[in-house]
């Protein structure tokens, strides 16, 4: 197979969704989808945020999909939730490859303009069920079933996007933030950063 000439990374082909949402051309939970199944499927390479998806052979993009089956099983998740994370993970390929032969034309058949919502209900199907509560286990006849630790992380990313931030030459810090980021809730983020500065404020600095 013939690697295609358009080189797009990991970090670009998971924010593509995002745009397509934004102007419109994607359903936004079918964007946050996309980007859900390609951060658990493509986390198995390291480095993946810099590496050519586009170039990846078919035989590469199965591979990838059995990688990610194999860890998504040691996480306890359930099957029909891997099968789901396969197939988005494939449709987001061939999206991405149909959109980069028209970029301007295409658009996602079932798409159409929806509002970003002030709020985004949890995705379904990751992992284990709940635990139930012991005595409500004990009332039914069933063990409280508890997550593994690695179903709780990879769970836990779902909802977060990891933010490459340069604070200096030869310095990037990385800031793990939910998607639903509230500006209280950067209000605080920013008073803690505040904290931690070694230096005083300027009109500290001239007090002294």
């Amino acid at each position: 197979m013939t690697k295609p000439a358009n080189k797009v990374t990991g970090a670009e082909f998971l924010a593509h969704w995002k745009k397509m949402a934004d102007e419109g051309r994607l359903n936004f939970n079918t964007a946050l989808a996309f980007q859900t199944a390609i951060r658990h499927v493509l986390s198995s390479r390291p480095g993946w945020e810099n590496q050519d998806v586009n170039a990846l052979t078919d035989a590469q993009i199965e591979d990838l999909l059995r990688r990610f089956e194999t860890r998504a099983r040691q996480a306890n998740f359930q099957q029909k939730t891997i099968g789901e994370y396969q197939r988005r993970f494939r449709q987001a390929i061939n999206w991405l490859r149909q959109y980069l032969k028209d970029p301007r034309g295409w658009k996602a058949q079932t798409s159409r303009p929806v509002p970003r919502p002030r709020k985004r209900a949890a995705l379904p199907g990751v992992g284990k069920p709940a635990a139930l509560p012991a005595q409500v286990a004990r009332a039914v006849g069933k063990p409280a079933v508890a997550k593994s630790e690695a179903a709780m992380v990879m769970e836990a990313a779902i909802s977060s996007v990891d933010y490459p931030f340069p604070i200096r030459p030869g310095v990037v810090a990385r800031l793990n933030l939910p998607t639903d980021l509230t500006r209280s809730e950067v209000r605080r983020l920013a008073s803690f950063l505040q904290a931690l500065a070694v230096d005083a404020e300027p009109s500290q600095q001239q007090g002294n």
